[in-house]
């Protein structure tokens, strides 16, 4: 989540966005072309994704009365959850590129 959401905010003050929602600036740098519309899409369901598998795994620690760290543990994800998130981060790892792109990180 952290490559998203840091993403997102950094290509948000580049183009001197105000708003403060990832999902909403998400949709504006979608708006003014920065992001593709597949692209958007795709990291709005990513991002969701690991908030739900988030949400999931630490309700679940807080009725096992286990400490929250918002970890997710493998281990614990069921066939279909981890398929989910192997296309999740390929979509992270996608995004890593635009970011790279978008600053010239690759240059170094």
């Amino acid at each position: 989540m952290f490559t998203l959401v840091h993403g997102i905010r950094s290509l948000a003050l580049k183009a001197k966005l105000s708003e403060r929602n990832t999902y909403r600036r998400i949709e504006i740098l979608k708006q003014k072309e920065i992001l593709s519309p597949t692209l958007a899409s795709d990291i709005r369901e990513s991002l969701a994704y690991l908030q739900s598998l988030q949400l999931k795994y630490g309700l679940i620690k807080a009725q096992q009365g286990k400490l929250l760290d918002y970890g997710i543990e493998l281990a614990q994800l069921t066939t279909l959850e981890r398929d989910l998130l192997k296309d999740t981060l390929t979509v992270v790892k996608r995004f890593k590129q635009t970011i790279a792109h978008q600053f010239k990180l690759n240059t170094l």
